[in-house]
């Protein structure tokens, strides 16, 4: 869903569609892991869960209830357009020396993760929770 996001940055609208769904499966990745460990618990586990900060989880869960309960968009979309390009500064995008470029970006907008880039400080939660759920089921088996 992280890549479908991504892949959807250059449309406001299909981009607030998606954003909600992505930032509820980011959250209910320590629920699962909190969820699904109960009654299977090992020491080491218990030790080590109670320690994990949970802070950048809470963080997510805050801003996908913004977006699904409250419906407030808690993302900004930021327009940077540059007119009569040289073709040779933009090797990444098919232009002409001459035409106009428009890149999108997205922002947080108010709340803990405000000002910071979406998809990057997503993609960083994403490989963060994945070690979180490697460390969770090695410490989970006896």
């Amino acid at each position: 869903m992280l890549n479908d996001l991504a892949r959807h940055s250059v449309d406001t609208v299909a981009f607030r569609d998606r954003i909600p769904y992505v930032l509820d499966l980011l959250a209910g990745v320590t629920r699962t892991i909190d969820a699904e460990s109960g009654g299977q618990r090992t020491l080491d586990f218990s030790a080590w869960w109670s320690q994990v900060d949970r802070s950048a989880q809470r963080s997510m869960q805050e801003m996908r209830n913004a977006e699904l309960k409250e419906l407030v968009s808690r993302t900004a979309a930021h327009f940077d357009t540059n007119i009569v390009v040289r073709a040779a500064d933009y090797p990444d995008l098919r232009v002409s020396d001459g035409d106009t470029v428009t890149r999108i970006s997205w922002a947080f907008e108010g709340g803990p993760l405000h000002g910071k880039p979406v998809l990057a400080t997503l993609r960083d939660y994403l490989l963060s929770v994945g070690q979180l759920v490697d460390e969770a089921e090695r410490r989970l088996t006896p």
